[in-house]
């Protein structure tokens, strides 16, 4: 399973360099292969799926660049985790920056009110995203994007079968979960590269607000 999600990540890279570059450059090859890995390693004490929503090492970095761009952003937490960044917020730690980031988080998405044109992002492990999308639905959510930023190929799938609004992201981030509270990225000066489309194929008005707050 970790094999094949740095040989994953790894060509993901290549494409996205060869893309951007015009060529394939090892270091998007190494950072891509370290964020197949990363991609699939959630917290050790994550008890659930939806505990590593927004609280992995790449949902962490995700959730604080949307509340460092001024988005509205609710984190799902539990344990130590939820008790860190109600406290004292989600430290980010980056090449270029040190920086605590603070935003609202609970226990459970029943606590949250979704709104019709909220974008919920799902960075758990392969084996919990059903489970997360059941109860996102038992949530009201039914029209809501929801991105898969798991960097597989069956998420997107799976919530096709449940939601009709469906995106799949490629995420491009060395970034580690360092402990409850405290995540970094060796990332610079953007904090990770995301190639994001609506699945399972297209580009639509979500898509580019979504480019423009992770920018």
């Amino acid at each position: 399973c970790c094999a094949a999600a740095a040989a994953g990540g790894a060509v993901a890279a290549l494409i996205v360099g060869r893309f951007l570059f015009g060529k394939a450059d090892l270091t998007m090859l190494l950072n891509g292969a370290l964020a197949g890995l990363v991609t699939i390693t959630a917290e050790p004490s994550t008890p659930t799926a939806l505990t590593a929503t927004l609280f992995g090492a790449i949902g962490g970095v995700l959730a604080a660049m949307l509340a460092r761009s001024g988005r509205d952003v609710i984190g799902i937490a539990r344990g130590a985790q939820l008790d860190a960044v109600r406290a004292g917020g989600l430290r980010v730690r980056a090449p270029e920056m040190d920086d605590v980031v603070k935003f609202p988080c609970v226990g459970a998405p029943s606590e949250i009110a979704f709104r019709p044109d909220d974008v919920i992002f799902l960075t758990m492990k392969t084996q919990d995203t059903k489970q997360a999308l059941e109860d996102l639905r038992k949530c009201g959510v039914s029209e809501q994007a929801i991105v898969c930023t798991q960097n597989g190929i069956e998420n997107e799938k799976l919530a096709l079968r449940i939601f009709r609004n469906v995106y799949a992201a490629v995420v491009m981030m060395p970034a580690d979960f360092v402990k409850p509270g405290e995540v970094v990225t060796n990332c610079s000066p953007k904090l990770g590269v995301f190639n994001i489309g609506r699945y399972p194929r297209g580009v639509d008005p979500v898509v580019e607000k979504i480019c423009s707050a992770l920018d």
